[in-house]
């Protein structure tokens, strides 16, 4: 549209002269004047008031005595609703260069009065029309009598078309459309979003300045999603803004989902704690129109500047809506497909976690690869598992892998301590997920370094889940960190919850296996020992052999078979008593029956007697055998044939017997 200056109202020539008789018409002049008859008043009333279309209605003189709101709509008349205290200026064509003389409205040419008053319909026209801001806006000029019943004309209906408004409106859909092509065509949201700003930009001239805010997945703060001619210190500054109901334009109508208009930056109550900023930057008025998914929560804001204290226009509001919209659409689809995309990838590591955890058992692999695989999800920088080992002074964890930093990265440093922020994982009590570690109040209490001890690496993004067995026993946690704000999302935090219950149960098998492993290592070492003492034991030339509580034989060797001249298939159940001489067994077994109670070691002499009847002499050691729990379940016997020894015993006594006698007996 072009602006010119108002020119003064002319007469046509060859039109009757007609007094703009509208301000003066007295109640009762318009009520006979009122079309009666071929339509009835309140149809008409009800028509005008409804319409979205330019409609006035004048008598045949061409005084108006009715206009719809949609007149004042388009061209911003002050006096809708008192249309008679005004006259509306047209401007008919001439030669199409020269800027066409005009007339005042109710003295319509001889061609258009004469046309219509003969019962004609006068046909779209292309006139310009100028508003009382002295805009020249094209339009397609139309009108047509209103008969009675006896076929006079009562009055005349005129429609006003905006030719420019058709051609914006067609240059909106043609945008919209463009946008649905892009995203049909798979183009990236950055450059859909920045398409959008420019467009509005390109429309309105270089006094607007387009911006979009998208809303972060914690749907508490707004991150940059397009602003071609903001400078970038200005959208870095309001990067990440939380939103709220009175924060600037575009935090506060993502927050109340609604359009917020700021006529004047520097006085409003949005503004003061960005006022110097925008200042700063040349930007005086911003009005914001939230962005709204088709469940109607809201998925950014779209931000228009002014260099001037101004409001919007209803075209810029309505030329915004739609775009707003198509940027709706363009938004949902990128963020479904970025969403399917992410939950793709996070089911092609879950299962393939999944898998390794099933088949892994080596218990450092498995918590390297969950480690690694919850990294990966979350898209922290960094990753650990700590073990939940509580030392003397109950504060002590191991590290035990560590995903995305050498481990050098962490050797100077201190295990995690029980902390308010560390706390609850270990003790199995939650999940702590924190968008930004430095302005949580758990932060910084505990000394000596009130926080992150000097050189650590920056962690601002945390999420921390505890790893807990089927017994409840609290294995350690998995621990991640970003040096970025409000990283880790609700869904992350969901994923590697899930990973950790995995976790837990792949832990407690590779440590059952471990255990299991160490288990038959200490068998395999035992059973060889084992044999080695059955081949000592089958070796010995000694009588070795077993009984249970009740006396009875449970095992017989070589060494027995060999002093006793019984085979260990006769004996092996038999009862120990014989063994016994008969002259001595009744008292020999009231003393066994009493020691095969006890759980005690002795070593004896006693006699024994053989499958021949002889009777010998034997040095015996009892030990007893007790099961895995230590009780008492039989004793084992070690007895060695020492009649030979006895023999020469008692022939060296005999002897030094003799001798003693014989020097008592010598002379002196």
């Amino acid at each position: 549209m072009k602006k010119k200056a108002r020119a003064p109202v002319q007469q046509v020539e060859g039109t009757p002269e007609v007094k703009p008789t509208v301000s003066a018409m007295t109640p009762d002049e318009l009520e006979s004047m009122t079309p009666k008859g071929g339509i009835e008043k309140q149809l008409l009333e009800g028509i005008l008031e409804q319409t979205g279309e330019a409609l006035i209605v004048c008598d045949a003189s061409g005084s108006i005595l009715r206009t719809s709101r949609a007149v004042f709509r388009f061209y911003q008349h002050p006096c809708v609703n008192q249309p008679f205290h005004k006259i509306f200026h047209l401007s008919f064509p001439t030669n199409g260069t020269e800027r066409p003389s005009a007339i005042s409205f109710p003295n319509l040419s001889k061609k258009f009065l004469s046309q219509v008053l003969s019962g004609e319909t006068f046909h779209r026209e292309r006139i310009q029309l100028e508003k009382e801001d002295g805009t020249i806006v094209p339009v397609l000029f139309s009108a047509w009598p209103i008969k009675g019943e006896d076929q006079g004309i009562l009055a005349i209906m005129v429609t006003l078309v905006d030719i420019d408004l058709q051609s914006r409106t067609d240059r909106i859909l043609q945008r919209h459309n463009e946008v649905l092509e892009h995203i049909i065509d798979d183009h990236s949201l950055p450059v859909i979003l920045e398409h959008l700003c420019l467009e509005i930009e390109h429309h309105f001239g270089p006094g607007v300045l387009a911006s979009i805010l998208l809303l972060n997945e914690d749907g508490c703060h707004l991150r940059h999603g397009a602003g071609p001619s903001l400078s970038e210190s200005y959208k870095q500054a309001i990067d990440g803004v939380a939103i709220g109901p009175e924060v600037g334009s575009c935090a506060a109508a993502a927050y109340l989902r609604q359009t917020v208009i700021i006529p004047d930056i520097s006085t409003h109550p949005n503004w003061v704690d960005f006022k110097d900023l925008a200042e700063r930057h040349g930007l005086r008025a911003c009005w914001s129109m939230p962005i709204l998914a088709s469940d109607g929560h809201a998925l950014g804001s779209f931000g228009m500047y002014y260099r001037v204290p101004r409001t919007p226009t209803d075209e810029e509001t309505e030329y915004v809506e739609l775009l707003a919209h198509s940027a709706s659409i363009a938004i949902e689809k990128v963020q479904a497909k970025d969403q399917l995309r992410q939950q793709t990838h996070a089911l092609e590591v879950v299962n393939r976690i999944g898998s390794s955890l099933a088949a892994e058992l080596n218990l450092e692999k498995l918590v390297q690869s969950v480690t690694d695989a919850c990294r990966e999800l979350t898209g922290a920088e960094f990753g650990a598992f700590f073990y939940n080992v509580v030392g003397e002074n109950g504060e002590s964890f191991v590290l035990y892998t560590l995903s995305g930093v050498p481990r050098e990265a962490f050797d100077r440093f201190p295990m995690p301590r029980n902390t308010p922020i560390f706390a609850p994982t270990f003790s199995g009590e939650a999940v702590v997920r924190i968008g930004d570690v430095l302005a949580d109040p758990r932060y910084g209490q505990v000394p000596p370094y009130h926080g992150m001890p000097p050189g650590h690496l920056p962690v601002r993004s945390y999420l921390a889940v505890p790893v807990i067995s089927r017994t409840r026993e609290v294995l350690g946690g998995l621990f991640f960190g970003h040096s970025q704000p409000n990283l880790f999302t609700q869904t992350g935090e969901a994923i590697v919850s899930g990973i950790a219950s995995q976790a837990a149960i792949a832990i407690d098998n590779a440590r059952l296996y471990q255990s299991a492993q160490k288990e038959l290592e200490q068998r395999k070492h035992v059973s060889e020992n084992l044999r080695r003492l059955a081949s000592i034991v089958e070796s010995s030339q000694d009588a070795i052999y077993s009984l249970n509580t009740n006396g009875i034989i449970t095992s017989w060797n070589k060494g027995a078979e060999t002093i006793y001249g019984y085979p260990a298939s006769e004996m092996v159940d038999q009862c120990f008593s014989v063994l016994l001489p008969p002259e001595v067994r009744q008292d020999a077994l009231l003393d066994l029956a009493i020691f095969l109670k006890k759980n005690e070691n002795t070593i004896q002499e006693s006699l024994r007697v053989k499958n021949d009847g002889s009777v010998f002499s034997v040095s015996l050691s009892i030990s007893p055998i007790v099961d895995g729990e230590g009780v008492l379940i039989g004793h084992s016997l070690i007895e060695r044939d020492i009649s030979e020894q006895k023999r020469i015993g008692e022939a060296l006594q005999a002897s030094e017997s003799r001798l003693q006698a014989i020097w008592e007996n010598s002379p002196t």
